[in-house]
């Protein structure tokens, strides 16, 4: 979520007129080598790598960041709902989580409005501390990082 974070801050600067078009291939690599400690080796996997801003697309980084957020919610509700869709999974199983995905997500399509849904959903509001959790579980003994 850095990078997307990045991309958000620089899609920003554009907007407000504080980084020129021009300028972005430079400050793309200046700022993954301040935040992350590395560069692209060229534009085309760096700052060109994500189709939205050749296309036009202008504020969209940040809803990969709430897809992220919510999709472990999502999956902690489910999970407690079917304990059993871990072992499913591992029999390349899927019909009990698509079943709860299709209960509680899919059948209402655009009936409510994202927190509403997320609501009924999960039986809270959106909240990043499951995603916090998943992050520090999967990372946090890789790179010796404690909360």
């Amino acid at each position: 979520n850095l990078h997307i974070m990045l991309r958000f801050e620089m899609e920003t600067a554009v907007m407000e007129g504080k980084l020129k078009v021009a300028d972005l291939a430079e400050e793309w690599q200046s700022q993954m080598e301040s935040m992350l400690g590395i560069t692209a080796p060229d534009d085309a996997q760096g700052v060109l790598q994500d189709m939205h801003w050749s296309s036009g697309l202008i504020g969209y980084f940040p809803t990969y960041t709430l897809g992220n957020v919510l999709s472990v919610q999502l999956w902690e509700r489910a999970l407690a709902d079917h304990p059993s869709i871990i072992d499913d999974m591992g029999r390349n199983d899927y019909t009990k989580l698509l079943g709860w995905m299709r209960e509680h997500i899919h059948r209402h399509g655009r009936k409510f409005r994202p927190n509403t849904l997320i609501h009924k959903a999960t039986g809270g509001s959106l909240d990043a501390k499951p995603y916090l959790k998943y992050l520090h579980t999967k990372f946090g003994e890789i790179y010796g990082v404690s909360v």
